[in-house]
């Protein structure tokens, strides 16, 4: 089964795929798990959880849990103390590794009754099972950007790669940019956040401030004034640089330090200690915040089967290619770019509606508008010669494109149209579940 299937899978169902899915808590340890083929032959095998990626690699399971590794050096938790930290549920501030360790598990084999004991194990090499997956999406995803960049090296203003990173970001920030709290960032806004520090009106400092590879967001809240609140001038200052009145009954407004057009974020200097270093490491991050959307865009471009799908039939089957991309994007940004590890929502929410367990509309909408403008953009330097592309990539670019490709993705922006083709495609995928 090829990594595509496994990607279509954890974007379907999230960390968990099938029925297997329940992650591992104590307090659930007695429920009943319907065990994934997988997990039950380990088991028969008395496979424990610190066991290697590679006894898992002959064993088949369902179809979309299937998975060849090979070739790929796999991230092994080293202890059960390293497995419960990596796959654990949180069950509270400190998650459950605070209550389960090695000691109290040797001790729950003669407290638990055999089924309760074999239950937690089954989801523990469960979630074994399910992280190699992770690691070979991010092998796979890794592996496309380098395939690309092998063929269109540098990544400097003027390459494809930054044009695809501006094309990509440009197209997030349409959508922040509909928000009414956006303050769009600029050398303005950021000289003003930097007084803000200094007068210490902001929870932040200016170590973090001028880091060249950190982020943040700023509202209301996080100012602190003292006693009599904002000056008049603070007001008229804070006003000019963002456009935004600072407090009144309509006040609405989110500083975030990237967001802002593209050549702004790359313009904008700081002074004193760190200038040099800012110059010079800042533009190398903003690309890299972009890397995971182009690395998760050429990952499903090499998926051949789909990229010739998007040349045939109907609109409509172009567009139902079009959310099977956009899932494979998805779960490889969800797999690559956790910000919350693995027990993040973006992993465990599955590609869907919100009405039917999802993402959600918002979050299908931004991975939609980001490979649009992806594809738009390889298609442009497909035509005018300044990118080079695998044959099959631009055989398969050349001939959707030249069948309507363009018509599709304007409609795949339109939130109606793309809400009402992820309700479809969800019914297909439950539908092939049920009949599994």
């Amino acid at each position: 089964m090829s990594a595509v299937s496994n990607a279509v899978s954890l974007a379907t169902t999230g960390v968990t795929t099938g029925s297997a899915a329940r992650a591992f808590t104590v307090g659930s340890a007695g429920a009943v798990y319907d065990i994934n083929p997988v997990v039950e032959e380990l088991l028969a095998q008395g496979v424990s959880p610190e066991a290697t990626a590679t006894k898992f690699a002959s064993l088949a399971g369902r179809p979309l849990d299937q998975k060849l590794i090979a070739d790929v050096e796999m991230r092994v938790p080293q202890s059960f103390g390293d497995f419960v930290k990596l796959f654990a549920t949180t069950d509270g501030d400190e998650g459950v590794e605070h209550y389960v360790n090695v000691d109290v598990f040797k001790a729950l084999e003669s407290a638990w009754d055999a089924q309760a004991l074999r239950s937690a194990k089954a989801r523990m090499i469960h979630s074994f099972w399910v992280y190699t997956n992770f690691m070979i999406v991010q092998a796979d995803t890794k592996i496309a950007l380098a395939e690309f960049e092998e063929l269109n090296p540098g990544r400097g203003n003027g390459t494809i790669l930054n044009k695809l990173a501006k094309a990509t970001h440009e197209a997030w920030l349409s959508g922040e940019k509909a928000k009414g709290e956006y303050v769009p960032y600029t050398q303005s806004v950021h000289d003003l956040i930097s007084e803000m520090i200094k007068d210490e009106l902001l929870k932040t400092d200016m170590a973090v401030h001028t880091n060249p590879k950190k982020k943040f967001r700023i509202k209301m809240d996080d100012v602190v004034f003292p006693m009599g609140g904002p000056s008049m001038e603070f007001r008229e200052a804070f006003e000019r640089a963002t456009g935004k009145p600072f407090f009144d009954n309509q006040s609405n407004w989110l500083i975030n330090t990237v967001g802002g057009e593209w050549n702004d974020l790359l313009a904008i200097k700081v002074k004193g200690e760190g200038a040099a270093e800012w110059s010079e490491k800042r533009p190398e991050f903003l690309f890299g915040l972009q890397t995971d959307n182009v690395a998760a865009v050429l990952y499903g471009l090499s998926q051949q089967h789909i990229v010739a799908s998007l040349a045939d039939g109907t609109a409509g089957n172009k567009l139902q290619s079009l959310v099977e991309m956009l899932r494979i994007v998805n779960a490889a940004w969800r797999v690559n770019n956790p910000w919350g590890g693995l027990n993040s929502p973006l992993i465990k929410t599955p590609f869907a509606l919100e009405g039917d367990g999802g993402i959600g509309i918002d979050d299908i909408m931004k991975d939609a508008v980001t490979l649009k403008a992806a594809l738009e953009e390889l298609e442009a330097a497909r035509v005018a010669g300044t990118v080079n592309l695998s044959a099959a990539m631009a055989a398969g670019l050349e001939e959707a494109f030249a069948n309507g490709l363009g018509e599709v993705l304007d409609a795949m922006v339109v939130k109606d149209a793309l809400e009402a083709a992820v309700r479809i495609n969800t019914e297909m995928y439950n539908e092939k579940e049920d009949a599994g």
